[in-house]
């Protein structure tokens, strides 16, 4: 888990996860990102999750991040969207880019 955090001359997103604070205390206007992994049987997931803490006044999610959201979703499909057979990751990658710019994304 990790927060993120948006303020002026913050360089947070600078700190690798191994030099995280020991002491990180949520905020108001926080993002609060999971990241879990497990394996069984040598069989392997992946799940992250969002969450946003409301500021003061607030009653919903800011629209910059629900846009930020939709862009990232749209990213995801694009990708997947170039998975063929035959293809190789190089070739996949370079067709999600093609796609991307196109869109303007």
């Amino acid at each position: 888990m990790d927060v993120q955090r948006s303020a002026k001359g913050n360089d947070e997103y600078l700190r690798t996860f191994d030099k995280k604070p020991d002491v990180n205390i949520i905020l108001p206007g926080d993002i609060i990102h999971i990241d879990l992994g497990i394996t069984y049987l040598r069989l392997n997931t992946d799940t992250q999750q969002l969450a946003y803490v409301l500021r003061p006044g607030e009653d919903k999610v800011p629209d910059y991040l629900k846009d930020a959201l939709n862009v990232g979703n749209r990213l995801q499909d694009i990708l997947t969207g170039n998975f063929k057979m035959n293809r190789t990751g190089n070739e996949i990658l370079k067709a999600s880019l093609q796609q991307m710019k196109s869109e303007s994304i």
